[in-house]
């Protein structure tokens, strides 16, 4: 009998443990899953998560102030129209490379583009009409060979949310 109670009290143990471990293993699964960000871009087969610059505010907030950003992490600045854009590094405290996009190909790089610390800024114009900018670590473009004329694939997510505020726009 003791045996038998002994055996229950090692299968019970066991059961606990198997039940616990499952628990964590579901718990992991739901914290990434929340975590991932479906807001990215493919390029060069790199691929960089991003946030989005959307709005006027947004766009203007940029990425002022941000003390750094990892190598696979980016912004995409989205605008309502397809048109000249320019930009400047007032109050950054990093330097970028600004990759010019007009649909899905690359059509102007500054590489390296330094922070602005005396004004007046330097202004760093599209040379042709755009769609977005994605702004990067400085030498992101050098250390992945991302040159003008290659294509950029933005994640179905991404790509449903810039059309659902197109529409909002419109």
């Amino acid at each position: 009998m003791k045996k038998l109670s002994f055996q229950n009290y090692i299968y019970s143990k066991f059961l606990l443990v198997l039940s616990l471990t499952l628990f964590a293993g579901l718990f992991s699964l739901c914290m990434y899953a929340d975590n991932t960000n479906n807001l990215y871009a493919v390029i060069n087969n790199k691929k960089i998560s991003l946030d989005i610059a959307d709005t006027p505010s947004s766009r203007e907030q940029g990425l002022m102030y941000v003390d750094n950003i990892d190598d696979n992490e980016g912004m995409l600045f989205v605008f309502d129209k397809h048109d000249f854009v320019s930009f400047w590094m007032k109050n950054m405290k990093i330097s970028l490379d600004m990759v010019f996009i007009s649909g899905e190909k690359v059509v102007n790089i500054y590489n390296n583009v330094p922070a602005c610390k005396i004004s007046p800024c330097e202004i760093y114009p599209s040379k042709y009409k755009v769609d977005y900018v994605l702004e990067v670590n400085a030498g992101f473009c050098k250390k992945y060979q991302i040159k003008n004329n290659q294509t950029i694939k933005l994640s179905p997510e991404l790509l449903n949310r810039i059309s659902k505020n197109k529409k909002l726009i419109n």
